[in-house]
């Protein structure tokens, strides 16, 4: 299997709100979607009446789409020692 292209570029967002005095985070990410096309070669032996030991190779290609993401991220101190921390994405 090979790619297109070796590298795809795609982009990232975010926005960060923090409060140190009470370990207070509020973070919101956004990741963009990319697609990426790979390229392949299957190789099978086909079924009778095809004599035994033929090889048959038949080119495909697949495309792939990585989803965009929107990931909210936040932590508070509720004690001296205890952080509380959660994600939704």
């Amino acid at each position: 299997m090979t790619t297109d292209a070796p590298v795809d570029f795609g982009y990232a967002l975010g926005v960060a709100w923090e409060r140190p005095d009470i370990a207070a985070r509020v973070s919101l990410t956004y990741s963009s979607a990319m697609e990426h096309t790979l390229l392949e070669s299957e190789s099978l032996n086909p079924p009778p009446p095809v004599p035994a030991g033929t090889l048959v190779t038949v080119p495909a290609s697949s495309t792939i789409e990585t989803p965009q993401s929107v990931n909210l991220d936040f932590q508070t101190g509720i004690a001296p020692d205890t952080l509380l921390f959660g994600s939704v994405r």
